[in-house]
């Protein structure tokens, strides 16, 4: 009894291995990139809001000039949470790839040989 596929099954199961690990990959990165940018709008906010309602209360500034500061700042803090969450993506994929997939392609391609 031969337990190897036969070569046209081959590229077919290649193929959803490929698949199954680049799904995985996406997951690892997703979820890296959303906490990431979730900590990053909730510890953005509060300096933004502090720093105006102090502005606000002192007379520094008026209410009309406050809430176009407030969606400036919350712009700017938006953009910097999705940098940042792009490079915790990158990084979750690259911790991903070099803690499970790397070591089982390795060990596959030594029982190949």
């Amino acid at each position: 009894m031969d337990d190897h596929p036969s070569p046209p099954d081959q590229p077919q199961e290649l193929a959803d291995l490929a698949e199954r690990l680049n799904e995985s990959l996406r997951l690892s990165g997703a979820s890296s990139a959303e906490q990431t940018f979730g900590i990053g709008c909730a510890l953005g906010i509060t300096p933004i809001l502090v720093i105006l309602l102090v502005l606000f209360i002192f007379k520094v500034i008026n209410l009309i000039l406050a809430l176009i500061l407030l969606v400036m700042g919350l712009l700017v803090m938006v953009g910097v949470a999705m940098l940042v969450a792009q490079r915790a993506r990158l990084n979750g994929v690259n911790h991903a790839y070099h803690t499970a997939i790397k070591p089982r392609s390795t060990s596959t391609s030594l029982k190949a040989a």
